[in-house]
């Protein structure tokens, strides 16, 4: 009966260390689970945020396929009262010999109380990507001047303007064909020519 009893006893400590290990192992596996849910719920955020920047950049740049920006303009851009011909004519009178076409703009925007533009700058919108391409074949035109033209380029692309200009230059030091277009370094390697094919010795 003492050895019952002796064995009763131990079976119930056996008993209590077995419920009390089930109790912690399942306290660790809701720690795990839910350290689980919060890891996938922060990296769902991540991968949401990413895209929606990556959504949001690309349609911006769509939007800039029509436009290029004028810089350098006097004041009187700004504060004269201009209809939108006379803001043309403006123009081809301030960037001669550059001529913009009346047609070929859909909508000009400089700065004014809510748009964050620099003082000196214009924003034109074009009919097609081709009229917008003509004008920006001038732009060679201003060497040596205070206006410029350019591509209009996202917030995104200005950040990263010094280093994609940094890989053409790197790329021309290594004599390949390099240009900077479209907000990014656009690197290519020059085509060898065929090498002449050897000729029969004579002798």
């Amino acid at each position: 009966m003492e050895e019952n009893r002796d064995l009763k006893a131990r079976l119930c400590k056996l008993e209590a260390r077995f419920d009390s290990m089930v109790d912690l192992a399942t306290n660790k596996v809701k720690e795990v689970e839910a350290k689980a849910i919060e890891t996938h719920s922060a990296t769902l955020a991540k991968v949401k945020t990413c895209v929606i920047v990556e959504l949001r950049e690309q349609r911006l740049q769509a939007e800039n396929t029509l436009k290029i920006r004028i810089g350098g303009l006097p004041q009187a851009w700004e504060t004269t009262e201009l209809d939108f011909s006379e803001r043309i004519n403006f123009l081809n009178e301030t960037l001669k010999p550059i001529k913009v076409d009346h047609n070929a703009i859909s909508r000009i925007t400089w700065r004014g109380p809510d748009l964050p533009i620099p003082s000196g700058h214009a924003i034109l919108e074009f009919e097609s990507r081709e009229c917008r391409l003509k004008l920006l074949q001038q732009s060679r035109l201003l060497k040596d001047t205070k206006f410029w033209i350019a591509e209009e380029l996202t917030p995104l692309q200005l950040k990263r303007k010094s280093e994609e200009l940094k890989k053409v230059h790197e790329a021309r030091k290594q004599g390949k064909w390099a240009v900077y277009r479209g907000g990014k370094a656009i690197i290519q390697e020059f085509r060898n020519p065929k090498s002449a094919l050897p000729t029969a010795d004579p002798s």
